[in-house]
């Protein structure tokens, strides 16, 4: 019941939108969230084309999106 409450705060707390991408990957495509690797997409193993690949390393501030499977996408 706790660890729900916490996961409901937080929740309140993120964009309408990107809460319903989430939902809706994790509903047809888990995981919704996955790292990119090199240049390559860890959720659909697709090269993401470079210059995308540099924009996302470089800006950190901005939620970003696989563009071949739409997944949320982060650098390790």
């Amino acid at each position: 019941a706790e660890l729900r409450q916490r996961i409901e705060k937080i929740r309140s707390l993120v964009d309408a939108r990107i809460l319903r991408h989430y939902d809706r990957l994790m509903k047809g495509q888990p995981p919704a969230l996955v790292a990119v690797e090199g240049d390559t997409c860890q959720g659909c193993f697709m090269r993401l084309p470079s210059k995308f690949a540099q924009q996302v390393r470089q800006d950190t501030a901005h939620i970003h999106t696989c563009t071949n499977c739409s997944r949320f996408i982060y650098v390790m």
